[in-house]
């Protein structure tokens, strides 16, 4: 018998930093905050790859509203 599950890769919140750019103490604040939806798997904590690229999606959309509130200087 054979069993097919379907998984979904996910990373440390050391790793989510280096791929978003921010510390990982910053992203253990984001956990805590509820900004970055985490699951704990004993004293660690697990990010699943949907929500890195949703947290990436939600920080690119903070940038360019950012950018956009810039005024322009030729």
């Amino acid at each position: 018998m054979v069993t097919l599950t379907a998984t979904e890769n996910t990373y440390s919140p050391a790793q989510v930093g280096q791929m978003t750019g921010t510390s990982k103490s910053g992203v253990h604040r984001r956990i805590e905050d509820g900004t970055i939806k985490a699951i704990r798997v004993g004293s660690r904590w697990l990010i699943p790859e949907t929500e890195v690229a949703r947290y990436r999606a939600y920080m690119m959309d903070g940038l360019a509203s950012m950018v956009a509130d810039e005024p322009f200087d030729e």
